[in-house]
Order: C-alpha cells, then sequence, then structure tokens
C-alpha cells in the first residue's frame, strides 16, 4: 500500500488520524475534511510528496510548525476548524495555489499573499487586519 497516490476519507466521523499514515511516501493527495480530528498526527508532515491535503469541517485547534516540510504543497485547506494560530513555516508553502483558513478564530496571520507566488484563492477572515 505504500505505492497509494490518494486517500480519501471524508465524512467519515474520523476522530484520530493512524500513526501509520506515515507509511505512505507516495501519496499526492491526502482527503480528510469533514470528520472530527481535532489533533494531527506528526506523521502527516512527513508525506513530503503531498500536493493536496484536505482538512477543512475538522475541529483541528494547532497546525505543527512542521507543516513548513510539506513544500509541495499546492492545496491546503483548513477552513472551519478551531485555529487560532497558522504556523510561520507556512511561508515555505510557495507552490500553493489555494489557501483555505476561513472560519477560524484567527487574529492574523504570519504571511502577506505576495508570499505565494502561484497563489490563485485565498479564503480567509481575521479578527483584525491582514499584513500588507
Amino acid at each position: 500500500m505504500t505505492a497509494l497516490s490518494e486517500l480519501l476519507l471524508d465524512g467519515n466521523k474520523i476522530t484520530v488520524v493512524p500513526q501509520s499514515i506515515g507509511h505512505l511516501s507516495q501519496l499526492i493527495a491526502l482527503n480528510l475534511d469533514g470528520n472530527a480530528i481535532s489533533v494531527l498526527p506528526y506523521e502527516i508532515f512527513l508525506l513530503t510528496a503531498l500536493k493536496e491535503l484536505w482538512l477543512h469541517d475538522n475541529s483541528i485547534v494547532a497546525i505543527p510548525p512542521n507543516l513548513a516540510d510539506l513544500t509541495n504543497l499546492t492545496t491546503l485547506t483548513l477552513s472551519n476548524n478551531q485555529l487560532s494560530t497558522v504556523p510561520e513555516g507556512v511561508r515555505k508553502l510557495t507552490k500553493l495555489n489555494e489557501l483555505w483558513l476561513k472560519n477560524n478564530p484567527l487574529p492574523s496571520v504570519p504571511f502577506r499573499p505576495q508570499d505565494f507566488p502561484l497563489l490563485r484563492v485565498l479564503l480567509i477572515d481575521l479578527t483584525t487586519s491582514m499584513p500588507s
């Protein structure tokens, strides 16, 4: 199963992502949206081939700093979670086309839209203003 390239587990009421996810080294797309996940295992951030990571509509409270290791990401969806911060390392994700952060209690973000030269879609609402 290590050759698996897409894993679609959206809408399955999953509460815990197994650590064994880290063995799927060829994974390009991981869809975990619409579950009940609150904590992401470290092993997700070992999946450096990932291009799409769909995590919206969960209960995620924090994103570890090693999100920055997923430098091949083109799509990252984190809308409708419980995030109050976004790690600084998100700026290293320069291949992002889509970044969804809407409907999180975010007072600010550690990036500017121009940090992502390929960005086409940015969904965000902040309790304060965005850096210019």
